[in-house]
């Protein structure tokens, strides 16, 4: 089973960490053609341009390594919890294949996400999961939870 805890702070995580995989921290930014945005602080909304590419750079710690290739999930949701904008992809480029990361490592981890242009102007929830090959999203905590919320996107007018 693996479940993750999500760093606040990048000395205390919230929940408990068990053998497996462990969120230990991330940070999110935006990237347009002048280059990358400044990174959100923690706890704090990004502000982000309607069809803007949003940067999530995830730090995974591996306690036990995957038996498996797992892939990350990152999901912008609306108030109402639906998806609005998805990307599903293997972390870390895929190299190496997480079925081969080592125990005691930090793996930075790094995804563009596109907002779809239609995105209207408020706030949504940036949502992540780990997901197995039968495509099962992996419990974060242990109450069932398949996603975690990590961040909060505004989007700008």
């Amino acid at each position: 089973q693996y479940t993750a805890a999500f760093a606040v702070e990048r000395v205390s995580a919230l929940g408990q960490s068990h053998s497996g995989l462990t969120l230990w921290d991330f940070n999110m930014r935006t990237l347009s053609a002048q280059g990358e945005g400044p990174a959100a602080l923690p706890g704090e909304p990004l502000d982000v341009p309607a069809a803007g590419v949003l940067q999530v750079s995830l730090y995974w710690f591996v306690a036990q390594p995957p038996t498996t290739t797992l892939r990350v999930v990152l999901e912008l949701h609306d108030g109402a919890g639906r998806p609005l904008a998805r990307l599903a992809e293997p972390p870390h480029f895929g190299d190496p294949p997480t079925e081969r990361w080592e125990a005691g490592w930090v793996y930075q981890d790094h995804h563009n996400v596109p907002l779809p242009a239609d995105l209207a102007p408020g706030e949504y929830s940036l949502h992540v999961a780990l997901v197995d090959p039968a495509a099962r999203a992996l419990s974060w905590d242990g109450t069932g939870a398949a996603a975690m919320q990590i961040g909060v996107v505004r989007v700008q007018p």
